[in-house]
């Protein structure tokens, strides 16, 4: 997760009340520490009278809350000129009256100029959650960060490398991910993003990676045997 000095909670959707709002956000760093903490900082799509977006920081009076009936609602963070931060996590403190307009869905976003167009989405978060109750508090993993294509290159192969489960063998998924390679003209194919590939184990099946990139293949019966079937998914890496 790279550092950014804007970071947005973007298309807030509450569990069907007319306000959206929350006692708190906390926007945590890898050390669990929460680096939202300069009311100054905070701004949101609307305001409902008193309850200000920097009402949302921690250990300040009150709530925040939206105008009735609000849409496209986001809640931002700037963290100051010369100052960034990674996010890894997001706690949310429930005002809990009656506990339903806190979001249940919200696009993680974030900027190095905050000016409004250049804002780039990592994920969404959903909460499976009923209502909240009074000061709960219940936290959520920011999604992994997007990393922009190059302007002189295109994208000539994008998706999540998925492989099967084969019923009949007991797999393991250890990591899951998306890749993507891109291609500049004049230069060979070369790997922009392969984080976090799909890679399963099963016993007698080997799982590698090799120096030449990486080799994902998906547990399965002997080669030959009634049902037998190959997965696989190999990334090469070329300078």
């Amino acid at each position: 997760m790279a550092a950014h000095r804007f970071w947005r909670l973007d298309n807030l959707v509450n569990r069907g009340d007319t306000y959206t709002g929350v006692q708190f956000f906390e926007l945590r760093d890898a050390a669990g520490v929460n680096q939202a903490t300069n009311p100054a900082g905070a701004s949101a799509s609307s305001n409902f009278g008193g309850q200000e977006a920097g009402h949302a920081i921690r250990g300040q009076s009150g709530n925040w809350a939206t105008q009735a009936n609000a849409t496209n609602i986001w809640w931002e963070y700037d963290a100051g000129p010369g100052n960034a931060f990674e996010l890894h996590t997001i706690a949310i403190f429930g005002r809990g009256d009656p506990g339903t307009r806190e979001p249940q869905t919200l696009d993680v976003q974030w900027s190095d100029t905050g000016n409004g167009v250049d804002w780039q989405t990592d994920g969404t978060i959903t909460d499976p959650g009923g209502a909240y109750t009074t000061g709960e508090l219940r936290t959520f993993l920011a999604p992994p960060p997007t990393v922009p294509v190059p302007a002189d290159a295109h994208v000539v192969q994008a998706g999540l490398v998925v492989l099967q489960r084969n019923a009949a063998v007991p797999t393991r998924v250890v990591q899951a991910g998306l890749l993507v390679m891109t291609r500049a003209p004049g230069v060979p194919s070369r790997v922009s993003q392969a984080g976090l590939l799909v890679i399963t184990r099963a016993p007698g099946v080997p799982t590698r990676v090799s120096l030449a990139g990486m080799l994902v293949i998906a547990g399965r019966p002997p080669d030959g045997a009634p049902g037998a079937r190959r997965d696989r998914a190999r990334v090469f890496v070329t300078s």
